[in-house]
């Protein structure tokens, strides 16, 4: 592996990098802090060009993976279902049922809870976290499980003056969230910092944006939503173009629809839920970077967004030398994402794509382009996008910071992928994902980790002006992180 991704294996490596290099390799507007969690306690270093501070911590392993827990509990849906009911209820004293879950009831997330995590493990080193003017710098955090699970922008710099459970919108918008302030990065390791700043380079892909989604999935939709089965599916097969007649109006419809998520029965790939606004997701941030008569071409949607196009683009041709997504600078998957293990029979994490007609499955294309399929694929990609659920998930038992997803795009060569922590709402994901890539192309300047806090802070801030409690809950606007080089 080493021979064959040399530029990107110490992204993920765990070789050690002294203090000094680390230092070497900061810019004086960003900060280091990395976690080490063992059994009875943890360790945090905080690394500055100018400061090095090492913090035992009083929290273990068992401890801090329960307060994760029940954090997740008011963040992720799917920490509710199964044993998982019982389990949320027991850590947050709440009486909610799976049922309350799915009909949309706000997922209790404990702010007081989550304030005395930040303290414990961040906030009360807020002041090496700003420059000498009070400007915010970059975070850029090493964290291992359980860690690993929470995204930092979802915890509260200041404790909250509101309940303990925020209901409404008018306590949700008086919560000073750490990502409306710092631009947040996360990545594999310190080793990998050397990685990104002394052999990553910037991509020379001439294009600027490919993307993938709205695969053609037969799912239906439970629950409230089982009358709009047949209109979202039909709504779905018309979405395979970016300029179909009627998408402005369809992608207004379905943009206020969430219908993510795994289906009622997984038996086969078919049987998940369609996605039709990851069709709109895709041609509104395909638009802010492509001419018209581009973005049908460069979006590939419906039967074009299969698991065999997107290996023959991945692979590299014997005349050039090169594979024809090394093209592009932004490669882009809008679909479901699955965790290995999530009882499906799926072996390893991946991405489902449009499945092939049934019987007509092969190994170049059975619909599921997993984990080690993607380590095949030859990208020059300064970003990948994975606006899908659980990119960023790995498993409860392992220690590592990045899912086997993210990490096969790193060894692809990926620079920098945008992932999620959860089984995220699709209009949530279009949104932020939108937005992000919004700020990114309209300043050349602007960072990857600056672009996605600004995104949240619109979202913050159009929501409180709307009244709109469902969007200003971290479960709807935290879901993703920015790992990798998040500073260019």
């Amino acid at each position: 592996m080493e021979e064959q991704f040399p530029e990107h294996m110490d992204l993920v490596s765990s070789k050690p990098l002294s203090v000094e290099e680390a230092r070497m390799y900061l810019r004086p507007d960003e900060v280091l802090v990395q976690y080490v969690v063992e059994f009875e306690q943890s360790f945090m270093w905080i690394i500055t060009n100018e400061v090095v501070r090492w913090k035992r911590l009083s929290l273990g392993r068992n401890l801090m993976g329960e307060q994760v827990a029940a954090l997740r509990c008011g963040l992720d849906k799917t920490a509710w279902r199964g044993e998982g009911e019982k389990r949320c209820q027991e850590l947050l004293k709440i009486s909610l049922t799976h049922e309350d879950i799915e009909n949309d009831t706000p997922l209790p997330f404990d702010t007081v809870l989550a304030y005395v995590l930040c303290d414990m493990i961040l906030c009360n080193e807020m002041k090496l976290l700003k420059d000498a003017t009070g400007v915010p710098k970059h975070l850029i955090i090493v964290a291992t499980e359980p860690l690993s699970r929470l995204p930092f922008q979802t915890l509260p710099s200041e404790l909250p003056k509101t309940s303990r459970f925020p209901q409404t919108a008018e306590e949700f918008a008086r919560v000073k969230w750490l990502g409306l302030s710092q631009p947040i990065t996360v990545i594999p390791s310190v080793a990998s910092l050397r990685a990104l700043r002394r052999d990553a380079k910037k991509s020379t892909a001439a294009k600027p944006y490919v993307g993938f989604g709205n695969p053609l999935l037969n799912g239906i939709v439970d629950g409230r939503h089982a009358n709009t089965n047949v209109q979202i599916q039909a709504w779905t097969k018309e979405l395979q173009s970016c300029v179909a007649p009627k998408i402005k109006q369809l992608c207004s419809w379905v943009k206020t629809r969430s219908v993510s998520g795994p289906p009622v029965k997984a038996s086969v790939l078919q049987q998940w839920r369609p996605l039709p606004q990851t069709a709109c997701e895709l041609c509104a941030i395909g638009s802010l970077w492509l001419p018209p008569d581009e973005l049908s071409r460069e979006v590939r949607l419906g039967s074009l967004a299969t698991e065999k196009l997107v290996k023959q683009l991945g692979a590299i041709s014997a005349k050039t030398g090169r594979s024809q997504l090394q093209d592009y600078r932004v490669v882009h998957f809008a679909t479901h994402g699955v965790v290995a293990n999530e009882g499906m029979g799926l072996s390893e994490p991946g991405l489902v794509m449009t499945p092939p007609a049934e019987g007509a499955e092969t190994d170049e294309d059975d619909g599921y382009l997993s984990a080690s399929e993607i380590t095949g694929l030859k990208l020059d990609a300064d970003l990948v996008i994975l606006s899908a659920c659980n990119t960023a998930s790995g498993t409860l038992r392992s220690k590592e910071a990045l899912s086997g997803l993210a990490r096969a795009f790193f060894y692809a060569g990926a620079r920098a992928i945008l992932v999620s922590h959860w089984e995220v709402y699709t209009n949530a994901a279009v949104e932020l994902t939108t937005r992000t890539m919004g700020h990114l192309s309209s300043r050349s300047n602007s960072r990857r980790a600056e672009a996605m806090r600004s995104a949240i802070a619109g979202i913050i801030k159009d929501a409180a002006n709307d009244n709109d409690a469902f969007r200003l809950h971290p479960s709807y606007w935290g879901a993703f992180s920015v790992v990798g080089e998040g500073w260019r």
